[in-house]
């Protein structure tokens, strides 16, 4: 076993323990996100929002003030049809409150955030991000949009927010105090680190695995790992947060919603091997792959904002085949679509509970936000166990080829029944035994073993009995030789030994332990009791010998002088 076979079987070793530890990760940071979240959220003041919805994009803050606003959560998803909201948030404060920050966790999903703080006096305080300029990270704290405002006791302060969206209008304010808004920051995107580091781990891992035993579904796993955090990356606010990447160009990273599902088609193609256990299904990714290129290109060459609203063309494409393709193995019972469909229902169930936060079908909370992230790293999980299974299942398939290649060759290269060497093969192994043994100038002795009145056990008892007394010869033989002696059938009853390094007196004392072991023997058959004798002729190598013919032509004339000499005996010539 090489290296590299040796590091890949510590690595499976290792795979349980791993992904096991992923799970208990995700369970006790989802805990302790759930927690710290709490206790950073400060009770000092209250807050009430509202937005209206600016259809047409028209209206100023002098006209939002004398309209009418409708009440929503401070963590809301308004949907896809609403370009440009404006929001109303009142606060009011107890007597020791003077410094507030308002927090606008996901201000860099908006494309424009323009910040209206009315005062005490009915002044307008006015501050604008625009977050596609690279720019903004002078602004901005991370990913987050932190205004900070002073209040007085008592008082009740309004601030408008304007926000024109990317592509879906999201909302999640919070007010803190200075001490909580600065363990607020710190807090933020723990949860999002952890699920985009174990997804980058496995991505890294499966990498690893490649670079060892060549199979590409692990860098096409490994890819499909890579490009699903790049995303997640992008709409947990990781490249602003923590990267500090502000502009236009942090807008292609949605690309990678595109690619998930190419990567997921070439993963199962090459996974479930569909161009050869079925064309159709093949040919239905191949489709998927074709449409997911033609939408990358749309955002290449035409708008990117229209290739981003057709991934969900591209999505239910692959939805779709992936479904006749589970329902297809599911029904030939293949070993890995159980696994399969357990992960990839996780990875839906996630991002169907995305797109309905998106799409304002559903409440806009913690957990559904996450939801992709947490779907996807299940899904991770599992299709590594996937992975692993199908290489168990791919190393059986070769121990089992392996294994009917050496029966073929088995078949091929010995006698059916006495399962010694035929005389084909006992010819070239011959030839090789005396070549080696002449090179290194050492002895060699050749046998030749004919079974007594043979013929007459066939007239006499019938072939099968003959068959049984072959088979116990030869086993018989087989218990009294060395494993580095070659035994040959090279005729009905004749048999040929070839004993490498022994002398004229050793071979002599081997043959007369294997004739005696013979004699022996009392073979059963039916109601009546054999005895077998055989007779033997020996010769050992000399240096005139050329190839083993001449030794085995000289074995077979004292095996002849021993049956004219009354038989059962041993010849050396």
């Amino acid at each position: 076993m090489n290296y590299n076979e040796v590091f890949e079987k510590f690595l499976n070793k290792l795979m349980v323990q791993k992904l096991s530890l992923v799970f208990i990760v995700l369970i006790l940071t989802f805990s302790f996100e759930v927690n710290s979240t709490a206790t950073t959220t400060p009770s000092l003041q209250s807050l009430s929002v509202s937005y209206i919805h600016d259809k047409n994009e028209e209206l100023f803050i002098n006209d939002v003030l004398a309209l009418s606003f409708k009440s929503i959560s401070n963590q809301s998803s308004l949907g896809i049809n609403y370009d440009t909201v404006w929001y109303k948030i009142v606060i009011s404060a107890p007597n020791q409150i003077k410094q507030l920050f308002l927090h606008d966790k996901l201000a860099y999903l908006s494309q424009q955030v323009d910040i209206y703080e009315l005062t005490k006096s009915k002044q307008i305080i006015k501050n604008s991000y625009d977050l596609l300029d690279k720019n903004s990270a002078n602004k901005l704290t991370g990913s987050t949009l932190v205004y900070p405002f002073s209040i007085l006791p008592n008082e009740t302060k309004t601030i408008y927010i304007k926000n024109k969206a990317l592509a879906h209008q999201f909302l999640d304010l919070e007010i803190f105090n200075k001490r909580d808004s600065s363990q607020a920051l710190i807090n933020k995107n723990f949860f999002s680190n952890v699920i985009l580091g174990c997804l980058f781990a496995l991505a890294l891992y499966n990498a690893m695995i490649f670079f060892f035993n060549k199979k590409k579904e692990f860098v096409i796993y490994a890819l499909y790992l890579l490009n699903v955090t790049i995303g997640l990356s992008y709409l947990y606010g990781m490249v602003f947060h923590n990267l500090n990447n502000y502009g236009e160009h942090t807008y292609w990273l949605n690309l990678t919603a595109i690619l998930v599902s190419v990567f997921l088609a070439l993963f199962v193609q090459t996974v479930f091997e569909t161009h050869k256990t079925c064309r159709k299904i093949h040919q239905g990714f191949n489709i998927v792959i074709l449409i997911a290129v033609i939408d990358f290109m749309i955002a290449i060459f035409i708008s990117l904002p229209l290739a981003i609203h057709l991934v969900g063309i591209v999505f239910i494409c692959s939805f779709s085949v992936i479904c006749y393709m589970a329902v297809y193995y599911y029904k030939k019972k293949h070993p890995l679509i159980k696994i399969f469909i357990t992960a990839y229902s996780f990875y839906v169930i996630g991002i169907v509970i995305v797109l309905s936060t998106f799409m304002g079908y559903i409440p806009f909370n913690f957990f559904t936000f996450h939801a992709s992230g947490i779907g996807i790293l299940i899904e991770a999980v599992l299709f590594s166990y996937l992975l692993n299974f199908h290489m168990v299942l791919l190393e059986n398939k070769v121990s089992l080829l392996v294994a009917a290649q050496n029966n073929l060759k088995f078949i091929a290269n010995h006698d059916h029944l006495t399962g010694t060497l035929n005389r084909r093969e006992f010819m070239e192994q011959s030839e090789a035994a005396v070549s080696l043994a002449k090179r290194h100038n050492e002895t060699l002795s050749v046998m030749m073993i004919d079974l007594d009145l043979f013929k007459k056990v066939n007239d006499t008892y019938g072939h099968h009995t003959g068959d049984a007394v072959l088979t116990i010869f030869s086993e018989t033989v087989k218990s009294v030789i060395r494993t580095e002696d070659i035994i040959g059938r090279i005729g009905g009853e004749e048999f040929c030994l070839i004993l490498p390094k022994l002398t004229k007196e050793k071979s002599f004392l081997v043959a007369e332990k294997i004739r005696k072991a013979i004699e022996a023997k009392r073979i059963n058959s039916d109601n009546y009791q054999i005895k077998q004798t055989i007779s033997i002729g020996l010769s050992t190598l000399t240096n005139k010998d050329k190839s083993h013919f001449e030794i085995q032509k000289r074995a077979d004339e004292a095996l002849y002088e021993a049956k004219n000499k009354g038989r059962n005996r041993v010849i050396f010539k």
